[in-house]
């Protein structure tokens, strides 16, 4: 059944139908200064450059290996990507060309992307000469929290070779954006490893950027929270009007709950600092969305009902439930015994019943909220998938099932 089924993906991701935007659009940086031309680097691993090289940031966007991993996606081969780990190849939600070439106007990913330069990519295979327009800032971990789901401690870069060596590649990345044309849009996504505030080197790279300059910069932040105040706020006055997307992680309805899943941080001030993202938002301060995040596990699903009645008092504009990861990051989660513990959403959990129930309510209807695959009720089209296992999530939730059946067996004395 496995076979085939790998098979079967195999046979249909061989065709030339499917079309990423991706390698044409984004750029990540990572930890180690090496580039990539996709949001996550689990779903395209390969580097095409490092910032530590001689090379402009341009140039390494254009090198021999970006220029292969663009025809790889144009052949139709993806011979780059983890076809595993992938949920767009694994569930084929990826845009036909047909269907590209065709529409007047075709939203992907809340992306226009039937436009006439992604025609031309597609017409004339165009691989090479093209600058980011996504630039997903991953290259430092700091974070003033040391959440059980992310890191065992906190991170703080501001000191040392490391900090050195990326402060100066930094350059590049400020470089590349204040050459662009001034009426060019471009998104910087800060951070999906850490949190902006606490980073010195991303405050660095921003108090830098004279946003009245490029009005369609827009800049994303992932945040927990708890340093986005006043204080902070007015010390980015040079971009305030570029903001677009806040992203604040929570996990949390209560101050309990919330001391054991966002270790180190303290409710009071994250309450006091969401009212005031809030009014920036109804204020249009803040142009994109404000959005809640929450990573379910057993410490919090029985609150999952309570913050969606916290979030909707705050007039959130999206509300996402994420299922916490094994292996993920530095996550205290690494071992499948303490992720099938705190994965309620399997049906095999002792709590999953209950977790059933709760995912029954009504509140849950509401359209702005969206679950990953441990919504049974409300499925959307997004898959988990683990960030160091070769495996797809399909293969980890049976491998957990087994597991626990085998602990069961064992419980009631069957294995000795």
């Amino acid at each position: 059944m496995k076979q085939s089924r790998y098979k079967s993906l195999e046979k249909q991701l061989s065709s030339s139908d499917y079309f990423c935007p991706y390698p044409w659009s984004h750029l990540e940086i990572r930890n180690d200064l090496s580039v990539g031309l996709c949001p996550c680097n689990c779903w395209l691993p390969e580097s095409i450059g490092n910032l530590d090289d001689d090379a402009s940031l341009y140039e390494i966007y254009n090198s021999e290996k970006a220029k292969l991993i663009r025809k790889s996606v144009l052949d139709g081969s993806f011979a780059f990507c983890d076809r595993k780990l992938c949920h767009l190849l694994q569930l084929g939600l990826l845009p036909k060309k047909a269907d590209i070439l065709s529409s007047k106007s075709m939203i992907w990913n809340h992306t226009e992307v039937s436009t006439p330069e992604i025609r031309d990519i597609l017409k004339y295979n165009l691989i090479k000469g093209f600058t980011p327009k996504f630039y997903q800032l991953n290259y430092d971990e700091s974070c003033n929290l040391s959440c059980p789901s992310c890191r065992s401690k906190v991170i703080k870069l501001d000191k040392g070779d490391d900090f050195q060596r990326k402060r100066e590649a930094q350059k590049k990345i400020f470089y590349q954006l204040s050459r662009e044309p001034l009426g060019k849009w471009a998104i910087v996504n800060a951070s999906g490893v850490g949190d902006p505030f606490a980073s010195k080197l991303y405050f660095e790279l921003l108090e830098k950027i004279d946003g009245s300059r490029y009005p369609k910069l827009m800049i994303n932040f992932q945040t927990n929270g708890l340093l986005f105040n006043h204080h902070n706020w007015n010390r980015l006055h040079n971009i305030q009007s570029n903001f677009n997307d806040i992203i604040v992680s929570c996990d949390a309805a209560t101050a309990e709950t919330y001391r054991i899943v966002r270790r180190g941080g303290s409710w009071s001030v994250l309450q006091k600092n969401l009212g005031f993202i809030a009014e920036l938002r109804k204020t249009r301060k803040i142009k994109g969305q404000f959005r809640l995040d929450y990573v379910v596990q057993k410490r919090n699903f029985h609150e999952m009902k309570a913050f969606v009645q916290m979030a909707n008092d705050l007039g959130v504009d999206a509300i996402t439930f994420h299922a916490v990861q094994p292996f993920f990051f530095q996550s205290e989660f690494s071992s499948w015994d303490i992720y099938a513990d705190h994965a309620v959403w399997l049906p095999e959990h002792p709590d999953y019943h209950e977790y059933l129930k709760i995912m029954h309510d009504p509140i849950f209807e509401d359209d702005k909220i969206d679950f990953e695959f441990m919504s049974p009720c409300r499925p959307k089209p997004t898959s988990l998938v683990s960030h160091r296992e070769d495996i797809t999530i399909k293969d980890m939730v049976l491998d957990v099932r087994r597991r626990l059946k085998r602990l069961k067996r064992s419980a009631l004395g069957e294995i000795r």
